[in-house]
């Protein structure tokens, strides 16, 4: 899904209820996008509230509250990558296809359900509780295969740091020349093909 940018909107008007923080918070959240939304959250109520655990924790879980209720709304309706459903479609049942995501685990289910694409996956990870580096391993160990035989399809520097951390191989999105850069659902339909023809 296209959803980066609408996620960065989320973050932005939650951050700007904390203006003494926001610009910080935002730069923070720029920085370390493959952080899980609490850790983000937490670090902007270590600002707010420097000298006061609960209102640091009650402050945690009202902007997750809100960032929850919004995404569901407005990433739930953000137009897929394209052709990412069409490639899905022609991976299903050649190869098994498995969710790895910074999104909560709940949230992560519901939108794939909305999407329809729940029978197109044999798993879902979601962070939390599982860090996409985890998630590699548990399928790994699903499948009873080795770790150097799954390949993450990603957007982000920290897809690749997962992707090494566990040992496996790694596709991020329009990242110049680098092997296995892709644009798009089409253009990675393309590249997976010559894979599967050299196989």
């Amino acid at each position: 899904m296209e959803s980066e940018k609408i996620k960065d909107g989320i973050f932005q008007k939650i951050f700007s209820l904390f203006p003494k923080s926001a610009k910080a918070a935002w730069e923070f959240h720029r920085q370390n996008g493959s952080y899980p939304r609490k850790e983000k959250f937490a670090w902007l109520a270590a600002q707010e509230f420097p000298e006061d655990a609960n209102r640091q924790n009650s402050c945690v879980e009202q902007c997750l509250g809100k960032f929850q209720k919004e995404a569901r709304e407005l990433v739930g309706r953000a137009e897929e990558v394209a052709g990412a459903g069409q490639m899905l479609a022609g991976l299903f049942g050649r190869v098994p296809l498995y969710v790895a995501s910074v999104n909560p685990q709940e949230e992560l289910d519901f939108l794939i359900c909305q999407r329809g694409w729940r029978n197109w996956f044999a798993g879902c990870y979601g962070n939390p509780p599982f860090p996409k580096e985890q998630a590699l391993v548990a399928i790994a160990v699903k499948e009873q295969i080795n770790r150097r035989e799954l390949l993450l399809i990603g957007d982000s520097p920290g897809d690749r740091e997962a992707a090494e951390k566990a040992g496996s191989h790694v596709w991020i999105r329009e990242k110049g020349n680098l092997p296995g850069a892709w644009k798009n659902g089409k253009d990675l339909a393309e590249k997976l093909s010559k894979v599967f023809a050299g196989a």
